[in-house]
């Protein structure tokens, strides 16, 4: 069976079979706090409201000394699926001028929730929400449109749980 068929079969059985695994979503992360995020926050401010995160992904910036990267590359070695623990950004870390951090891992890339926070030189710039690889809430680049997409308030209460 080619790996492509492998995959889909997979994700057809996970959605039949009662006993597959959502994503991990960090106790701390709410709805409420997701939609609460604003821009120019700290990822010290991030945290308090949201948490830790899962996962560090991407963390850039060509100011970083080689200990520095070395420092992230570990940290974005040691995420994956099945992640349940959280950990924070190392301090030496937080202004780096991009960072994403992820709250949400699930089993599969192309089947459930994943929620990412992005970080530009150590301030919150925009949160992405995906279900199933559909984005369905995120804060948008635009001035006046703070969140968008097809998803709601009541949809990420119910993806969340919370």
């Amino acid at each position: 069976m080619s790996p492509v068929r492998t995959r889909l079969a997979v994700i057809a059985l996970c959605g039949l079979a009662a006993g597959c695994v959502p994503a991990y979503v960090p106790e701390q992360v709410t709805t409420d706090g997701l939609l609460s995020l604003t821009r120019e926050m700290t990822y010290e401010q991030v945290e308090a409201v949201i948490g830790p995160p899962l996962c560090i992904y991407d963390v850039e910036d060509s100011a970083l000394d080689e200990a520095e990267i070395e420092l992230a590359r570990a940290i974005e070695d040691d995420c994956g699926p099945f992640q349940i623990m959280t950990r924070s950004l190392p301090p030496a870390l937080r202004r780096a001028s991009r960072v994403t951090l992820s709250y949400a891992e699930p089993e599969d890339q192309l089947v459930g929730l994943q929620i990412y926070v992005h970080l530009k030189s150590g301030l919150f710039h925009s949160v992405y929400i995906k279900e199933d690889d559909n984005g369905i809430c995120c804060l948008d680049e635009s001035a006046g449109n703070r969140f968008y997409g097809i998803g709601s308030r009541d949809r990420l209460l119910k993806l969340i749980g919370r």
